[in-house]
């Protein structure tokens, strides 16, 4: 209950001090929907406070005092905004559940409130998903023991574009996972509401804008990871407001929508580079109305314009990895830019179907009804198959639906030919969605509701089908909450590492230095890890590798243990030859000392036996 508490707290806290920190754009922002222009306060809000922490981080200054008087100083700064806080708050509740509506709108609000409330309990449970153990969490944690959010030599995701890792700061000063896990919950959140908001504008029909951002919220690839520390929530909000304010600015040829758009766009690439296929898509329509309208210097003023605001909010990333390492997207690519170090190999290049034009067009089907290819773990459901025809529709009968298509079309394809995770197309589905408005709108006209009653109890049917499967997906949590379950059995449950991770936490001193073989858990150890695999793949190409340079290495590293996971064979691994020779390694009572074997107790998943050493 305390880290209930401690949580609840800081975001009584955190909530109006973004909000107040937003607010310093007021001048730039003309909107004139109340509930929209608070959530533009917002995300502006999380963009000063991250970028505070790449400032003092960058420079070996991240403590807790100087990270929370700059956003103290931003707060005051807005303070006079803060009157108008909770009547923001409440223009969202009115807005969402106080709107007059039919027994359609009331239905679908009763399942929107339902699993809001129910991922947001689930926010209190200790972190237990994957990604968040490996580094989501981890490397925050490490930033803020390092001082410094550089990134860390053999942690290959640190090398990548963090902007919600270094949000996650703030509320792990405190030692709060809960409040952690409350910042993308809260990403999320608001870009629901913002997506009711712009789909009213657009269809002036409550029920259809509730309805269709009911559907995305409760898409299993969202909700799934709404209770958890990842980065995608952050994406699709910074994403989708930022094509707002382009839109806005290609309709009024307003150059300071247009740069507004780009600061957000470029917290976007913050959070994952892959954004860049959304620039690329939004770039090409502009092109192409150039083309067909003869509007080559408006639309060229707007592109710049737009950059310029990108360049100021994610040119850090790729200017710091090419100081570093000389390639702009280490440790991606880095044989394109003539890097020594990693190759191009990543897991993506595997996931997904053939790339052909059938399986293409085939997408919807394909990944609603055949999602084993697509990353199982983050399904999309089976109602985009009959929305994205919709939202073709609709961009047929509507040109102003057409953007909307067209970018959710050039995104789609782009990530087709490359890295076909389906949770990394997520943040395409409010602009799909925005085009399916229009489709939905057509087809309210054409048919009576004799033909549209029989449709909505289906759809009402389906909302309440993904209320079923979202709480299967959060019993666990709701479980421990309701139970008040040992944290630390809940962990042995849930994190195959943790039974290790306590071990060496209570046994090891803190300036031990783990060489971690083959466990991508992280985040309950307290010593810092040397992850295997990365320092193999750096060290690879020396012409002397063998295990004579193996422990040479591991030693000018400081490594004072190691930790091997025995269950998962070398081969898995490429048939990399590092393992041989830290098998040998081990096996040598001269070079290493055995210490323990851990097995794990985990519910789910594999179990896994794990081995400490210590190095002679």
């Amino acid at each position: 209950m305390l880290e209930i508490a401690k949580a609840i707290v800081l975001w009584l806290f955190y909530l109006p001090a973004i909000y107040m920190s937003g607010s310093l754009f007021n001048r730039w922002i003309k909107e004139d929907d109340p509930v929209i222009k608070g959530i533009f306060y917002y995300a502006f809000g999380l963009g000063l406070w991250g970028m505070w922490i790449v400032v003092i981080g960058t420079v070996g200054c991240l403590y807790s005092w100087s990270a929370y008087a700059g956003i103290l100083c931003f707060s005051l700064l807005g303070l006079r905004s803060l009157q108008g806080f909770p009547k923001w708050l409440g223009e969202i509740a009115e807005s969402v559940f106080l709107t007059p509506t039919n027994k359609f709108g009331t239905y679908t609000r009763i399942v929107f409130a339902v699993t809001m409330l129910i991922s947001f309990l689930a926010c209190f449970a200790p972190e237990i998903a994957n990604d968040s153990l490996a580094y989501h969490l981890y490397l925050p944690k490490m930033f803020i023991k390092n001082h410094s959010v550089l990134p860390l030599f053999f942690d290959e995701k640190s090398w990548r574009s963090l902007f919600m890792e270094e949000l996650f700061v703030f509320p792990l000063f405190f030692k709060s996972i809960p409040a952690a896990i409350l910042f993308h919950w809260t990403t999320i959140f608001f870009l629901i509401i913002a997506m009711i908001r712009v789909f009213q504008k657009h269809t002036a029909h409550y029920e259809t804008a509730l309805f269709l951002s009911t559907i995305f919220w409760l898409t299993p690839t969202l909700f799934n990871q709404a209770s958890i520390s990842y980065s995608d929530g952050g994406v699709a909000l910074f994403t989708f407001l930022g094509f707002y304010f382009f839109i806005n600015g290609k309709i009024q040829s307003s150059l300071r929508d247009c740069f507004l758009s780009g600061i957000l766009l470029g917290i976007s690439i913050g959070c994952k580079w892959l954004t860049l296929q959304f620039i690329l898509a939004s770039y090409l329509w502009l092109g192409l109305d150039a083309l067909f309208y003869k509007k080559w210097k408006k639309n060229f003023a707007l592109i710049m314009i737009n950059s310029v605001g990108i360049f100021l909010t994610a040119s850090y990333w790729f200017i710091r990895n090419t100081i570093m390492t000389g390639s702009p997207l280490y440790p991606l690519f880095t044989h394109k830019f003539g890097s020594t170090g990693l190759y191009a190999e990543q897991k993506f290049a595997t996931i997904g179907v053939t790339k052909n034009l059938f399986n293409f067009f085939a997408l919807p089907f394909l990944a609603s009804f055949q999602p084993m290819p697509f990353n199982q773990y983050h399904w999309i459901g089976p109602l985009y198959t009959l929305l994205v025809p919709c939202a073709a529709w609709g961009a047929f009968k509507n040109p102003k639906a057409r953007p909307y298509f067209f970018i959710s079309f050039v995104v789609t394809a782009l990530w087709f030919l490359s890295a076909q995770d389906i949770r990394f197309l997520l943040s395409i589905f409010p602009l799909m969605l925005l085009s399916c408005v229009y489709g939905f709108n057509d087809l309210r006209e054409r048919f009576n509701s004799k033909i549209l009653h029989p449709i909505s109890v289906v759809c009402l049917l389906a909302l309440f089908g993904y209320l079923a499967l979202g709480i299967r997906h959060y019993r666990a949590q709701l479980i421990y909450l309701i139970k008040h379950e040992s944290r630390e059995v809940f962990l042995r449950h849930y994190d195959r590492a943790y039974p290790a991770a306590e071990w060496i936490n209570q046994h090891l001193p803190a300036h031990a230095v783990i060489f971690n073989a083959n466990e991508v858990h992280h985040l309950y150890f307290k010593p810092r890890l040397i992850d295997a695999w990365m320092f193999y793949r750096i060290y690879r190409n020396r012409p002397d590798w063998n295990e004579a340079t193996l422990i040479t290495l591991l030693k000018q590293q400081g490594v004072t243990h190691i930790l091997r996971n025995e269950i998962i064979p070398a081969s898995s691994k490429g048939g990399s030859n590092l393992y041989p020779f830290l098998d040998n390694l081990l096996k040598n009572s001269a070079k290493t000392e055995f210490l323990t074997e851990i097995r794990s107790q985990n519910i789910r998943e594999s179990q896994y036996v794990y081995t400490v050493y210590r190095l002679k």
